[in-house]
């Protein structure tokens, strides 16, 4: 991928190296272009940019200064050949890993990185046209928005944030030796920390079987070298949000450096399956109340209108003790006997008549609190579909909170 902008190829802190290669004689961009060393007899020169090489350090220093065109070279395999061939066959030069020359070159930007600062270490680190001493990489690093926000200067981040493009850039002259490479290495430990709980949380809780996050190494980076960005995200008040982030932070606050960098940033990463698991925990857990308070609301007044329609109905039976009583009074009447005995005819009397009272009111309770048939029928038959529900939904409630206990043992 080219730089964002053409890089000035008289940047000063190239021109000024000690120690460097002579840059070319004249500007390597523009129309009167000067040989960048004199020809000597015997030695083949190579064109870059329009001038004229005869030896490879200077080659590389107009590289560096000319990225865009350096990436050109090493992306295709015809030039790159070419250039192989120039270092290898005619100069004969052994300093320079002749692999990259050899082999398909994945990463044209870090072959470039790495010829560089074989052939000149004593340059200042540069990647892409950027300077990458350790204060340039702060000040690259120090606002992560652009992560976040998709702006063209995340591509660059994440160009950089790379171990290997460290280690590279680690041998150039640097105010702090060695920075580069513990950063790369912080950088790689950090990374392992970060998939390695992303891995325990996939793994082990269901809601997050098909979650895709990642630990951004770009993100990693600012963290690692700005640790005072290393905060909890903010969730806008978001109740069940905050339960989420409350608990994976809880794993980052337990970490040590570098490996809280990389939890940090699974749990920026994780935001939006959060976000998803939230709005699911509320949806479940709402319906799930709604549907458990109907049920116990239809489950009670079931009860009661069962109860009233058993007291209605048995009154209805004692009721018959009233026909009952007449007519055995009839037949002893008419029979001219003592039998049945007078008290008999009473208590079934008496039975009659409380059945009969009974019954008017338990009936005219039963439909005053309860309704009519129709809809003491349409009650039980709701009743029955959020019994039906119920499971369903606490079981979904239940996956949740257990996934809530289950992330809590993870990140303790």
């Amino acid at each position: 991928m080219e730089p964002p902008a053409a890089v000035d190829p008289t940047r000063a802190y190239t021109r000024l190296a000690p120690g460097g290669p002579p840059p070319a004689s004249g500007p390597v961009t523009g129309a009167n272009r000067q040989p960048s060393a004199p020809h000597h007899d015997g030695v083949p020169p190579y064109h870059f940019v329009g001038v004229r090489f005869t030896d490879t350090r200077s080659l590389a220093t107009a590289m560096q200064q000319n990225w865009n065109a350096a990436v050109r070279v090493f992306s295709d395999p015809q030039e790159r050949a070419a250039l192989g061939a120039w270092i290898i066959d005619d100069l004969g030069d052994v300093s320079v890993d002749r692999s990259m020359f050899r082999r398909h070159v994945n990463d044209a930007n870090l072959a470039i990185a790495s010829f560089i600062a074989q052939l000149c270490p004593e340059l200042p680190p540069v990647f892409r046209g950027r300077g990458v001493t350790p204060a340039e990489l702060g000040g690259l690093f120090h606002d992560p928005r652009p992560l976040f926000t998709g702006a063209p200067l995340a591509n660059e981040m994440a160009l950089l944030a790379r171990p290997d493009v460290l280690r590279v850039l680690d041998a150039h002259r640097s105010p702090e030796p060695g920075r580069l490479r513990q950063l790369a290495d912080h950088l790689e430990e950090a990374e392992r920390a970060g998939i390695d709980l992303h891995r325990q949380l996939v793994d082990q809780l269901a809601g997050w079987r098909s979650a895709r996050a990642e630990a951004n190494p770009a993100l990693i980076l600012t963290f690692l070298l700005h640790p005072e960005r290393m905060v909890r995200p903010d969730t806008g008040g978001d109740r069940e949000l905050s339960d989420w982030v409350d608990i994976l932070w809880s794993r980052v606050e337990a970490s040590p450096l570098p490996a809280n960098a990389g939890c940090a940033a699974v749990v920026y990463g994780s935001m939006a399956t959060m976000r998803a698991l939230a709005h699911q925990q509320r949806d479940w857990e709402g319906r799930f109340a709604e549907v458990r308070g109907t049920h116990e609301t239809l489950a009670g007044r079931t009860a009661l209108q069962t109860r009233l329609h058993t007291v209605v109905r048995s009154a209805r039976y004692a009721f018959l003790g009233l026909p009952f009583g007449a007519v055995l009074a009839l037949v002893g009447a008419a029979a001219g006997t003592d039998y049945p005995a007078d008290w008999i005819v009473h208590l079934l009397t008496v039975i009659g008549v409380v059945g009969a009272v009974v019954a008017t009111v338990s009936g005219a309770a039963l439909r005053l609190l309860c309704g009519d048939a129709a809809r003491r029928a349409r009650r039980v038959w709701d009743l029955q579909q959020s019994t039906a529900r119920l499971p369903e939904l606490t079981s979904g409630v239940e996956r949740i909170r257990g996934d809530l206990e289950q992330a809590r043992r993870i990140c303790a």
